[in-house]
């Protein structure tokens, strides 16, 4: 990302990608995107009922009462699904607390052919091109250089800590 932002053909090259979009194959394309995320909690309910249920159910519940805690609600319901399931069955694998593990990136041929680069085309194609042509569909013209500058310089940060890119979604 931080190339695109630094590289004026290549930024100029990606940034004329979303202006020959029209807007319905833009909306389309995210749609594409945020669908398979919409449908996780459905497809879970349906793999696994006694588990998503109760948390599924305080989210519907809570979101009618008092929608600004939705979302913790169903985060502490999950809590409590998890600790049911461990003291039922025979227990917890692993740490019971997250902790941070720094990751030191590595650079090597094989990991730009078989990481880096098909992880940057899926980023532009799936999250950044049709984020900028929705913004684009409604009259906000990116500043598409600068962007990606910055989204690469949020993705070298990141990078430490496993996220894989920041993107415009």
């Amino acid at each position: 990302m931080a190339v695109t932002g630094l590289w004026p053909r290549l930024g100029a090259l990606v940034a004329s990608i979303p202006a020959s979009i029209p807007a319905s194959i833009a909306q389309a394309m995210l749609a594409g995107v945020l669908v398979a995320l919409c449908l996780m909690p459905v497809k879970g309910l349906a793999s696994h009922p006694w588990q998503v249920a109760p948390i599924l159910l305080t989210w519907l519940v809570v979101i009618v009462a008092a929608p600004r805690w939705a979302i913790p609600a169903a985060f502490g319901a999950t809590v409590v699904v998890v600790c049911f399931l461990a003291v039922r069955g025979d227990g917890l694998h692993g740490p019971c607390l997250l902790y941070l593990t720094l990751t030191a990136p590595q650079l090597s041929w094989a990991a730009i052919a078989g990481i880096a680069l098909p992880l940057y085309v899926v980023t532009m194609a799936a999250q950044n091109v049709p984020g900028v042509a929705i913004m684009s569909s409604f009259g906000y013209h990116v500043p598409w250089r600068a962007t990606m500058g910055v989204t690469g310089l949020g993705s070298i940060l990141a990078a430490p800590l496993g996220g894989h890119a920041v993107n415009l979604t």
